[in-house]
């Protein structure tokens, strides 16, 4: 698992941790999260070979071609996550697809943890909203002034597809979505 991933997780049980009068945090308050946490994560499932989730990315879509493609699985504190990650460029304009197995642990719901909310901004220059594609909650933001964008999906409770898009159009998002049959991936659990 990645560092930053450790990181977040930590950040988000401290955020979670009741506070004293003095805005402390509760350290047995915390103490007992991490208990949980730990106790829910070893009675997971196993997560899906990461060549399974590579097999799942696109060759190309709209005019982006694939420039290279990742997998891996890592363990640590009892989880496993695994991952297949794309890369894609069409001109000038680069974006990657990200496919994470986080096999039902809490990790599913804290990166989803948007999904349980209905979001929905504007600006003169970009725009944030929950939506559905393929019948999954998603959460899609993009930039017009940087031509910058992000789509995560939250598939069967345990997978989350992240697409990352610079200098593309937000169109992009939809057209990398689209070109992943997030159906199958639903169906890889075990």
């Amino acid at each position: 698992m990645k560092i930053k991933s450790v990181l977040l997780v930590s950040s988000c049980l401290i955020a979670s941790a009741p506070f004293t009068r003095a805005q402390e945090p509760d350290l047995s308050a915390l103490m007992g999260l991490l208990g949980a946490a730990a106790n829910q994560s070893t009675s997971t499932v196993a997560v899906v070979d990461f060549r399974e989730l590579k097999a799942l990315l696109p060759d190309a879509f709209k005019s982006y071609k694939r420039t290279g493609a990742s997998g891996e699985k890592n363990s640590m504190m009892g989880m496993s996550v695994s991952e297949a990650e794309g890369q894609y460029a069409a001109g000038d304009a680069t974006l990657s697809v990200k496919i994470v197995d986080y096999s039902g642990t809490f990790l599913a719901s804290m990166m989803g943890a948007w999904a349980a909310h209905e979001i929905d901004r504007e600006s003169d220059t970009g725009y944030e909203r929950t939506t559905t594609i393929g019948g999954h909650k998603a959460l899609e933001k993009y930039d017009s002034s940087d031509k910058t964008g992000d789509l995560q999906i939250l598939v069967a409770g345990r997978f989350m597809v992240e697409i990352g898009l610079r200098g593309g159009e937000a169109q992009d998002l939809q057209a990398a979505a689209a070109a992943i049959d997030l159906n199958k991936l639903a169906a890889l659990k075990k």
